[in-house]
């Protein structure tokens, strides 16, 4: 028989190939499988051969819809908890700028007064010349001269603004623009006041935070920075924080137990002061002071103004007033 499919291709002499029940036997000389029909039993089949290569992953059919179905209504609210117990007051700090025709009694160093009586001048008191130092603006110009009778006369100069004051004052982050014709100002930074210390558990003293820095930068007006550091607190007594940048540069209060440092700006809560002490410890220091009088300045410009936080207390100590920024002009 020819070597035709389905005989292996490339046999060699004597080669056998079972088909059925005919074992073909491949003779070379003759080129050709001699067929021999076998009378016994099949024999078993042989073992499996090794499974073949996976072949790739069809592709992922699309997704079926959404189901429909409304959404279950909302269950009601709790109630509300109780509300816990207000905190103890902390002391109110002392000092601040005075308004008064008269000087006051026993200031302490940089406290600012103005005076009522002489159209709101503005003095500090100086420990070390045991004196009040006035720190007021410029005297008002004089207005020029009449001209002679006949043709009008040239027009005088014309001289600084009034004994009225603007102001404009900020308790928080912002902006001043330098109002329509004003080219000089006045500013008064100060720090926020540190934190009052507390006890904690009735046997551990545990001191608050200190104040943040108040400061004026330039805005779209170049200036060089004024500012104020925040009061700080411990434990072991605290101390006030300082200013710098300014014509006057002020330093904050330190603390008495119990009662916090006292700011330059006056009043029942006022601004930069420290928070008083809890159970005997020790208050926060108030803020620091710089005052600046800016001058050549630009009107539509704009100055930039940060605002120092008060400090918190701790374990029943109250937290510091917050940093102060006032312009006037």
């Amino acid at each position: 028989m020819p070597n035709t499919f389905p005989f292996p291709p490339d046999p060699v002499n004597g080669q056998t190939y079972l088909l059925g029940r005919v074992l073909y036997t491949y003779n070379a000389t003759n080129d050709e499988w001699v067929g021999d029909v076998q009378g016994g039993l099949l024999g078993a089949t042989g073992a499996t051969g090794p499974q073949g290569a996976t072949g790739t992953q069809g592709a992922t059919g699309t997704q079926g819809a959404t189901g429909t179905g409304t959404t279950g209504a909302t269950g009601p609210e709790g109630a509300t908890g109780p509300v816990g117990a207000t905190g103890v007051q902390g002391a109110t700090g002392t000092g601040g700028v005075i308004v008064s025709d008269t000087a006051p009694v026993s200031p302490i160093d940089g406290q600012l007064w103005y005076d009522s009586s002489t159209d709101f001048r503005l003095f500090f008191w100086s420990v070390t010349s045991g004196a009040w130092v006035d720190a007021s603006p410029a005297a008002t110009a004089s207005i020029g001269a009449t001209g002679a009778q006949g043709a009008t006369g040239a027009q005088g100069a014309t001289g600084l603004g009034g004994s009225g004051i603007e102001g404009q004052a900020f308790t928080s982050n912002g902006t001043f623009t330098i109002p329509t014709g004003v080219t000089k100002i006045k500013v008064t930074v100060v720090g926020g006041g540190g934190g009052g210390s507390g006890m904690s558990g009735g046997c551990v003293p545990v001191s608050g935070s200190t104040g943040g820095t108040s400061s004026v930068s330039s805005g779209t007006q170049t200036i060089s920075t004024i500012s104020a550091t925040g009061g700080t607190s411990s434990v072991s007594g605290s101390s006030g924080g300082s200013g710098s940048g300014g014509d006057l540069n002020g330093r904050g209060v330190g603390s008495v137990v119990v009662v916090g440092g006292s700011s330059i700006i006056s009043g029942s809560g006022a601004l930069g002061a420290g928070g008083g002490g809890g159970e005997s410890q020790h208050g926060g220091g108030s803020g620091g002071n710089a005052i600046k009088w800016l001058t050549g300045l630009t009107p539509g410009n704009t100055l930039s103004v940060t605002i120092g936080a008060g400090g918190a207390g701790a374990a029943g100590g109250a937290g510091g007033s917050a940093g102060v920024v006032i312009f006037e002009w």
